[in-house]
């Protein structure tokens, strides 16, 4: 369950560091970060999964 969650964090934290401006490593700081500023639930919304947004692009 931990680490199914971990899997969600950081996958909503590359895509947010994907989509800016300068390149981003993504660490455990900036997870904690996100984690004060974002629910779960936010985390794991659709906007965060790139396969719905390569598919938007077709």
């Amino acid at each position: 369950m931990v680490i199914e969650s971990e899997k969600i964090w950081y996958k909503a934290a590359r895509t947010i560091v994907k989509a800016g401006q300068l390149p981003m490593v993504v660490n455990e700081t900036l997870l904690e970060l996100l984690k004060m500023i974002m629910t779960d639930e936010q985390a794991e919304s659709n906007i965060f999964r790139l396969d719905s947004h390569s598919r938007r692009r077709n």
